[in-house]
């Protein structure tokens, strides 16, 4: 089992069209390897996006890479929906 401080543990790989995606902790970017063509690279992640929140990456409908981040979350408690800030 990996250190505790071990980021890697952390944040599981994410796949999506054929590329590998890693958060960066504590970082703007996130790193993938396309598989494809044996390429590391770095993406800037979109404004707003935190290492805090829940993301992940994925493909639209129409092929394209896209990322998938939860801002709010919705609970449905008693019949009653109440939206909160996730944290």
């Amino acid at each position: 089992m990996p250190p505790e401080n071990d980021s890697s543990y952390y944040n599981p790989p994410m796949h999506a069209r054929g590329c590998v995606h890693w958060k960066y902790r504590n970082r703007t970017e996130m790193l993938r390897l396309d598989s494809s063509a044996m390429e590391l690279s770095t993406v800037t992640l979109p404004p707003g996006v935190l290492m805090h929140m829940p993301w992940s990456t994925g493909e639209t409908e129409g092929g394209e890479h896209c990322l998938v981040c939860v801002v709010h979350t919705t609970c449905c408690h008693s019949g009653r929906i109440a939206c909160m800030d996730s944290q």
